[in-house]
């Protein structure tokens, strides 16, 4: 979805989202290993996250993001 989510971007330590300009008041953060296992699930504001992932191993991972009004962000990141 345009506009939903600018960007993210990982460390060893955090993912960081950066929310787009949109009016919604709540995501949903869902965090998935490369063999589909859901590893971090949240809902939250609608506000610039933090997520910490020193947790998990290092490899190859897809946070998906959705919005309350059907709004759809997919990307995938290494750690």
């Amino acid at each position: 979805t345009k506009n939903f989510i600018d960007y993210i971007s990982a460390t060893q330590q955090q993912l960081f989202v950066k929310v787009g300009n949109l009016s919604i008041s709540k995501i949903e953060i869902r965090l998935f290993a490369m063999d589909g296992k859901l590893v971090y699930s949240s809902r939250t504001n609608y506000s610039n996250q933090n997520i910490p992932i020193f947790n998990l191993a290092r490899g190859g991972y897809v946070v998906k993001i959705y919005g309350d009004k059907n709004e759809q962000f997919t990307k995938q990141f290494i750690k």
